[in-house]
């Protein structure tokens, strides 16, 4: 049991940015549990960071200027 989101949150608490945590959370997920999973991050100030070690995971959000943006399609692998 690692507690990913609530790592992640304390990684965000320390300043590091949501997309750094995010990576890190997910490395840590592989490390630790030998699993594959996804997170999303949103902070204070609006910044995303969005990882995944599954073959894809779906995900869209309205940056500040208003523009959608949308997961990666098709998948990277």
């Amino acid at each position: 049991k690692i507690v990913m989101a609530k790592t992640a949150i304390e990684w965000l608490r320390e300043g590091e940015e949501p997309q750094q945590a995010a990576n890190r959370a997910i490395r840590l997920l592989g490390e630790r549990a030998h699993g594959t999973g996804g997170l999303i991050l949103v902070d204070r100030q609006g910044r995303i960071g969005a990882s995944f070690s599954t073959p894809h995971m779906a995900y869209a959000y309205l940056n500040p200027s208003g523009s959608l943006v949308l997961s990666p399609w098709p998948p990277r692998y």
